[in-house]
């Protein structure tokens, strides 16, 4: 907590800066974004307590990217701010903190992966692990996805050969796809463990509903190397294969004529789960990851728990459909006409933590009336937090948002979501412009779609993130 003093002090710091650099005089634009960067767009900042537009320009756009590149940098007390964190504050703070137009933009930057806060090369699966102590080191996530992965390595034993020795594997999910054992990386990338499996068929389950591990002998696979000697010491090759179906993951694991297999229920299909490997007392080598083009199939899995479903409720003029991920399902499409209104119940996930859980509208045409079907183009996507995703190949957006009076603020805006809201959507079309309106918990848009080429059809579905849609009335 800093004193009054010191308050003040910090206050003058882009003063200062102002000042030193005014002597670049060929580039005056330097101290004007040195002075003004520390104003915030709602004219709650300082030196000056400049708001909107009368703060210059080049101040607003370097107090985004200042405020990015200090949440996504390591602090002495900190490690870096994970990435959707970082993007629900520019969202937040939009027309608050932000020059919403640069906010935005930074938003946009984030979701085409522009950014990365560990540079690419610093954060790549690493191919040799030591591992002395029991699980004192781990590899970077490996993604267990709804194609079948298969990862080989070698272990040998370490130093100490009187210590047992084996390779195991941490299941995990994490924003940055790394393993967190200390509480407040835990609690900044959201890191749940699922388990730990060993090739010996030993296994812990934690935060899952339901692990079943089975173990068998198996002939020897002539592709698998057999044990060999090197420098007095046995090495030993190990195969992990792994794949999911919705909240179900296949783990198998092969070693020495043992087989490990795994079934693992997640908590619903929200999570992601990733496999870590480690061990104790052993060096893990020559560590491949192959990505296969086998996709899995819903009896590849066995079920060993129901399927979570929140949309078991009033279906009406269109089905019902639960989103588990990002645009992962959708409505079927609704003809745009004019005066079209379509109204919905809509309730985020209990696993829903960020504002943009929740509908979205997209405008789109494809020949079989489905998100993504043939000759799909796409014109339109808003979201009811007031995202939107801008202009499309084939058409131009307009798009418009403020917070109403009924706007309290973020939290309680997640809140009520999650306890569910009666939404409600306009449209009016007239030729090839189509304008939408929709007002949710304060939250005001409007947007107007232009297309390219006015005579086709165009329909509406309803999609979003980690939502149930139900009661969906078509007028």
């Amino acid at each position: 907590m800093l004193s009054s003093f010191e308050e003040q002090l910090l206050k003058q710091e882009p003063v200062l800066s102002g000042e030193i650099l005014s002597s670049i005089t060929e580039y005056p634009y330097l101290s004007l974004g040195a002075r003004y960067s520390c104003e915030s767009y709602d004219g709650n900042g300082y030196p000056e307590g400049l708001s909107g537009e009368n703060i210059p320009e080049i101040a607003r756009i370097v107090a985004v990217a200042d405020a990015y590149v200090d949440m996504s940098s390591k602090k002495i007390n900190r490690n870096p701010i994970p990435e959707p964190m970082i993007r629900e504050d520019f969202v937040k703070n939009a027309g608050i903190k932000f020059d919403p137009v640069y906010a935005n933009i930074m938003v946009k930057l984030i979701d085409n992966n522009d950014f990365k806060i560990v540079p690419e090369a610093e954060d790549e699966l690493i191919t040799e692990l030591e591992c002395k102590q029991y699980r004192d080191n781990f590899s970077k996530g490996i993604e267990v996805t709804g194609f079948v992965k298969n990862i080989t390595f070698f272990s040998v034993k370490a130093e100490d050969d009187s210590q047992f020795s084996q390779p195991s594997i941490v299941l995990f999910d994490s924003f940055d796809r790394h393993v967190h054992v200390d509480e407040m990386s835990i609690s900044a990338f959201r890191y749940t463990e699922y388990g730990e499996l060993w090739f010996d068929g030993h296994s812990i389950s934690t935060n899952v509903r339901n692990m079943q591990v089975n173990v068998s002998d198996k002939e020897t696979d002539q592709s698998m190397p057999k044990l060999f000697k090197e420098a007095g010491k046995i090495e030993s090759r190990y195969r992990i294969s792994a794949c999911r179906y919705e909240d179900h993951v296949k783990i198998i694991m092969e070693n020495n004529g043992k087989l490990v297999e795994a079934i693992i229920a997640l908590p619903d299909k929200t999570k992601s789960l990733f496999i870590g490997l480690t061990g104790e007392n052993c060096i893990i080598s020559s560590i491949n990851v192959e990505e296969t083009d086998i996709q899995t199939k819903e009896n590849d899995i066995e079920r060993i728990e129901d399927e979570i479903d929140f949309k078991d409720r009033m279906e009406s003029d269109v089905p019902n459909v639960q989103i588990d991920r990002t645009r992962s399902d959708a409505t079927e499409g609704i003809e745009v006409v004019d005066d079209r209104i379509l109204c919905f119940h809509s309730m985020t996930l209990p696993s829903g933590s960020f504002i943009w859980h929740c509908p979205y509208i997209v405008l789109f045409y494809s020949e079989d009336k489905k998100v993504f079907g043939e000759g799909y183009k796409e014109y339109a996507m808003i979201k009811i937090n007031g995202e939107d995703d801008g202009s499309k190949e084939d058409a131009d957006n307009k798009f418009f948002m403020e917070k109403g009076e009924d706007f309290k603020d973020w939290e309680i805006f997640k809140h009520l979501c999650k306890q569910g809201i009666e939404c409600k959507v306009t449209f009016k079309r007239k030729g090839n412009k189509i304008t939408l309106h929709t007002e949710n918990l304060g939250i005001k848009i409007s947007n107007t779609t232009i297309l390219h080429e006015g005579n086709e059809k165009v329909y509406v579905a309803i999609t979003g993130d980690q939502v149930a849609l139900t009661d969906i009335r078509v007028r």
